[in-house]
């Protein structure tokens, strides 16, 4: 019997920096944001199940938007706790045996069929592997919160990676590691940490340039450019 993977697409975060709206359900592209990453799972073969993650007052909301456009793959629509690993977790529980999981961003609607095969074939060949691309901007350590901070040092980029997600991991493996670190886990910004502190190996596989996350207002023009071109070629 092939071995199940499941996804959890995570959107329980605010709207802070978006003017209040709800980012997972905010308008990209004429649909909300958290449908594009779910439509490419739902579409991924290797993909069995799909967990979302929203906050609690969305569920419903989720849940009828799974119905409308036909996530046969979604099994759960779960609530989302107070720190991210909160409701990745929660989203964690939420799936029906499956040995591969792989976490993934709402914010980060131009995921690609590809960029989920290369993540899969990653962790199955070490059991826990996160998206990323190498460094390109000149780095600078500065002086704390002023007008003008001053630069500390230059810091060499060499070596370092801005992580992304799909993150993918043998279910066991990250479950192991939030049972390890319980409330500590909070404190941490990405599930290959969590993996990581619980002293684990972590490793690295190609990500996309273009696989940008929604933060800020001005992000969604550059997105839906990018959807635009892609839906055009």
């Amino acid at each position: 019997m092939a071995e199940r993977t499941g996804a959890i697409v995570v959107g329980a975060g605010g709207g802070r920096r978006m003017g209040g709206v709800e980012k997972a359900f905010l308008s990209v592209g004429g649909r909300p944001l958290i449908a594009h990453s779910v439509s490419v799972f739902h579409s991924f073969a290797e993909v069995d199940e799909v967990c979302l993650v929203v906050s609690e007052q969305s569920v419903e909301r989720a849940r009828r938007l799974a119905r409308e456009l036909g996530w046969a793959k979604v099994s759960a629509v779960v609530a989302g706790g107070a720190e991210r690993q909160d409701s990745v977790r929660a989203g964690l529980d939420a799936l029906h045996a499956c040995e591969w999981v792989l976490v993934h961003d709402a914010a980060r609607p131009l995921v690609t069929p590809d960029l989920v095969r290369r993540g899969l074939a990653a962790a199955q060949r070490c059991g826990a592997a996160v998206a990323a691309t190498p460094v390109r901007d000149t780095l600078k350590r500065a002086s704390a919160a002023a007008e003008l901070p001053e630069v500390l040092e230059n810091v060499d980029r060499t070596a370092l990676w801005a992580a992304q997600t799909p993150q993918v991991f043998r279910a066991h493996i990250l479950r192991e590691a939030f049972e390890t670190l319980g409330a500590a886990a909070g404190a941490l910004t990405d599930d290959g940490a969590v993996v990581q502190a619980a002293g684990n190996r972590v490793f690295l596989f190609e990500g996309d340039s273009a696989n940008l996350k929604v933060t800020v207002p001005g992000d969604v023009a550059i997105v839906e450019a990018l959807l635009s071109a892609r839906s055009a070629s």
